[in-house]
């Protein structure tokens, strides 16, 4: 397991965290400050890190999104663009906070951009969507929705 961490601080709390849990051999965290990418409209993971993480890694079965923090509209976006060639029909992306604008809006440009099934799951705290990419048959410009729309 993977984890990117922006913030230094809280890095160095859940580094101490999982090491007296005995979990330091189980996942793999990272410290990566935030950067620009071309073609985003906001900023995200240090790409030395992602490279890491996409270097160790053919496939990956569940990608949460819960950071970076939701400070602008598209803070958590490049999350799928980042990873989705390591991602397949089996693979689960839970985008947690979805009941906020910020996550609305990324929501919706997954949409437009993948062919996504997603299923919302309201009853958690602030929300969350699960979310699985659609078979190559499917035109990548229409989504599938199951169990709650998605605006």
């Amino acid at each position: 397991m993977y984890s990117l961490e922006e913030d230094k601080a809280w890095h160095d709390v859940m580094a101490t965290a999982l090491s007296n849990e005995g979990l330091g051999d189980f996942v793999t965290l990272l410290h990566a400050p935030l950067e620009d990418y071309p073609d985003a409209d906001a900023q995200w993971y240090s790409r030395e890190q992602v490279a890491y993480i996409q270097a160790r890694t053919q496939h990956i079965d569940l990608v949460l999104v819960d950071g970076p923090k939701s400070e602008s509209t598209y803070a958590r976006y490049q999350a799928l663009p980042v990873f989705y060639s390591q991602l397949s029909q089996t693979s689960l992306i839970v985008l947690d906070d979805s009941r906020r604008p910020n996550e609305r809006a990324v929501l919706d440009r997954w949409n437009r951009r993948f062919a996504l099934s997603m299923t919302e799951y309201p009853d958690s705290q602030k929300g969350q969507v699960y979310i699985r990419l659609l078979g190559p048959r499917d035109h990548p410009s229409r989504a599938h929705r199951q169990l709650g729309e998605v605006p």
